[in-house]
């Protein structure tokens, strides 16, 4: 069996604060203590952490009823660098915080 290549690239772990305004997730990781993706990241973990996170991947601004719905209790969702590089967010409560990691080579 072939070594996994879902590899953590270290220091990406963030904390991002979503809030009930739309944002792109290039936007909060900017804003963050680590302002850009990894170049050699190919893969992005997510979790909804305190609230739920409403999310869409073609550009569209979610809202509280379109995009998809990151629960809080769900587990972490794995997206492709393209979908995180096109990834929007918002807290239909206000406030929440978005829990992501990246990975890669």
């Amino acid at each position: 069996m072939k070594p996994s290549a879902f590899r953590p690239l270290p220091g990406t772990h963030r904390a991002l604060p979503v809030t009930g305004a739309a944002s792109s997730l290039v936007t909060l990781v900017a804003a963050s203590a680590v302002p850009a993706f990894k170049t050699t990241a190919d893969t992005v973990q997510l979790q909804a952490d305190g609230a739920d996170i409403r999310i869409t991947f073609d550009g569209t601004n979610p809202t509280a009823a379109v995009g998809y719905l990151l629960r809080q209790t769900d587990v972490p969702l794995l997206v492709s660098r393209s979908e995180a590089d096109a990834a929007k967010v918002l807290a239909p409560s206000g406030a929440a915080t978005l829990q992501l990691s990246e990975y890669g080579n």
